[in-house]
């Protein structure tokens, strides 16, 4: 699946008081590059 969607599903999920920082590692079945997507409450601020 879409790991930018799925992170977004777990992060919207938490208790907004308790949200720091998230992270979601796709490795790819044909052994490319993993990629790292990460939330964090402070991004943006």
């Amino acid at each position: 699946g879409d790991p930018e969607a799925l992170g977004d599903r777990y992060w919207e999920g938490l208790d907004a008081d308790n949200r720091v920082a998230l992270a979601v590692k796709r490795i790819p079945a044909s052994g490319g590059p993993a990629e790292i997507f990460l939330w964090n409450r402070l991004a943006g601020s």
